[in-house]
This record gives C-alpha cells, structure tokens and sequence, in this order.
C-alpha cells in the first residue's frame, strides 16, 4: 500500500503493517508504505530495483508477529545494504493507528520527532563528507596557502647586483622559482652566473 511513497525525496518513509497505520502517519505528516501485513515481499522486491532516498523507519505492531515481521525485514534491508532506523511512534500503543486516536498530539510530535532525527543524521553524515572532501582537495588548503602568501609579505628580497634588474622585479629576487628565457646567445647563461 502505497509504494510510490518509496520514490519521493522529500522526507523518509515509515514502513508498517496495516494500510490505516499508514493513513494515520500520512494523517500526522508523514510518508508511509504498509506491508498489507508482516508480509514484506512486495516491499523488497520494489526495494531491489531502487533504493530510497531516506533511510527507511521501520514501525511494525508492537505484537509478537508485528516483531518477528520487523526481524526478518532488518536481515532483509541489512543484506541489500538499504539503511533503516526502528521508529518507535506508537509509544504505548500496539501500532501508528491506535497512538494517533488515543493520543493524537504525542503521536504527530512522534511521527515528527522521528523524521527529524534521520534528516539531521543524513545532514550530519553530508556534513563529514564533505569535511573529509575538504581536507584532502585543494580548495581545503586554500586558506594554508593564503596564510603562507600573506606570511612572505615581510620577506626581503634578495638582491641581484644589478640596480635596473632589481627594480624591475620589485626590489630583486623572492624565494620561489625562477626562469630565464630568450634566443640562443642573448647572455642568459652570463646572467644566471653573475
């Protein structure tokens, strides 16, 4: 029941067991996709040919069967490498549907409190990404690089003995690499040696 839910981007899915469990998740403001059971099937086969964009929230019923089900989907999303957290939005109440009509409040709070924590989390793992990028690219010692340019601000040339020369290169020769060029017997030799 509702699988189309799996290929939107915008927040993550919960998965549960019974389709008025999903209505009621849709009802607090979430998305959710339900197994029409404990039986996950149908769930995983559309999980094969592409994965979600979120990690799924696994909120089966808190019953026997509603347990050995969230078991046996775990080892399944586990397998094919699909991320999933355990949602658990019921709180007291055997599942989604029974929470949002005994506590409607509690359980939007729930069902928000949950999304929250796994976009925070993705943000959080984007964020080390990028910071593990930026340490290793080159614009991460961009900042190194300004810092060693602005540190040779204070360094005195040295001079070449030739008055023009110096003037021409801002007070003689700075630390760094230097070439010299120009047509065979223009005296680049009888320069460097001098």
């Amino acid at each position: 029941f509702n699988l189309p839910a799996l290929e939107q981007q915008e927040k993550p899915v919960f998965i549960v067991e019974g389709e008025i469990d999903a209505l009621s998740i849709v009802e607090a403001g979430g998305e959710a996709v339900a197994l029409r059971g404990t039986a996950a099937d149908k769930l995983l086969s559309e999980l094969d040919k592409k994965h979600p964009a979120w990690p799924l929230l696994l909120s089966l019923d808190k019953d026997e069967a509603g347990r050995a089900a969230e078991s046996k989907l775990m080892e399944a999303l586990t397998a094919r490498k699909i991320p999933f957290l355990q949602a658990d939005i019921a709180g007291d109440y055997k599942d989604a549907n029974e929470a949002l009509t005994n506590n409607t409040a509690a359980f939007v709070q729930a069902v928000y409190m949950a999304q929250q924590s796994i976009i925070k989390e993705q943000e959080e793992a984007q964020e080390a990404e990028r910071k593990a990028y930026m340490s290793s690219s080159a614009a991460g010692h961009m900042e190194g690089f300004k810092g060693l340019i602005a540190s040779s601000i204070d360094t005195k040339p040295m001079l070449t003995g030739f008055s023009a020369l110096d003037r021409c290169m801002d007070g003689g020769l700075y630390e760094g690499l230097y070439s010299i060029g120009g047509g065979t017997s223009t005296g680049k030799t009888t320069l460097a040696l001098q």
